[in-house]
């Protein structure tokens, strides 16, 4: 994994372990967890532990591989998130970690 830190960016990283500590590595001391925050680090492990969470490499595409109608598996980083009608649609902005050709 790489990644950089700045002003105003910060990140925390859990192991993936299920039952695993809840004791983040982190960007900055200063973070809460609250609750829903802990039980979505649970289902994530849960996740990952399970079949699904199980991708192979061989099915992964960076962003600039999709095609329309494609299916497919990315590894990214959700850089934010908008309800555009709750519990109906949201919008992820994501990177994959490929610098832009702009």
């Amino acid at each position: 994994m790489q990644g950089q830190s700045g002003p105003g960016f910060s990140w925390l990283v859990f192991s993936k372990e299920k039952g695993g500590s809840m004791e983040p590595k982190s960007a900055t001391p200063n973070y809460t967890l609250a609750d829903e925050d802990t039980k979505m680090v649970d289902e994530l492990r849960n996740w990952i532990a399970s079949d699904s969470g199980n991708i192979p490499d061989e099915t992964l595409f960076s962003i600039s591989d999709i095609v329309p109608q494609m299916y497919f598996n990315i590894y990214c980083q959700v850089v934010s998130t908008c309800s555009v009608e709750e519990n109906v649609c949201y919008i992820l902005r994501v990177w994959d970690g490929t610098k832009s050709i702009q």
